[in-house]
């Protein structure tokens, strides 16, 4: 099976929905890795596509390519009010893949690599967002001959 990037972000997306938060911290109500023209809930994650890296070798390569799951809260009003469940949300989004490395065959190795806090604008809202860099990589074997 070849590196599909949709099938991927799609399957990272699935994981993002199931994270599971401490009491008193609203779920995540949803992930997708096809952006929404609006959000219509919140929290919400969205899976981004990132840089990729190819390494050649003798007949085979190894892809690596990354995604930004940015999970989206809400207004930064009362921001300090916000920064537990800031924490508990990007604490929780680290260890998406403990145990659960392969996607279900689709790479070799998936893993967190970044997180970081910070806000961003969608659809004409100023939003507070914990981004989550993602990881995934695959070797690969091709028929090298001419």
């Amino acid at each position: 099976m070849s590196y599909n990037d949709a099938s991927i972000a799609a399957a990272i997306a699935t994981r993002v929905a199931t994270v599971t938060v401490p009491a008193g911290v609203p779920a995540i109500r949803g992930a997708t890795s096809t952006p929404p023209d609006v959000l219509q809930v919140l929290p919400y994650a969205i899976v981004l596509p990132g840089n990729d890296q190819i390494i050649y070798g003798a007949a085979s390569r190894i892809i690596t390519g990354t995604f930004t799951v940015r999970l989206y809260l809400g207004s930064p009003t009362d921001f300090a009010r916000r920064f537990p469940a800031l924490h508990a949300y990007r604490t929780a989004l680290r260890d998406i893949f403990l145990g659960a490395t392969t996607l279900s065959g689709l790479v070799d190795q998936v893993s967190v690599i970044n997180t970081s806090i910070a806000t961003d604008d969608y659809g004409g809202s100023e939003l507070v967002v914990v981004d989550v860099t993602v990881e995934a990589t695959k070797g690969e074997s091709y028929n090298a001959s001419a």
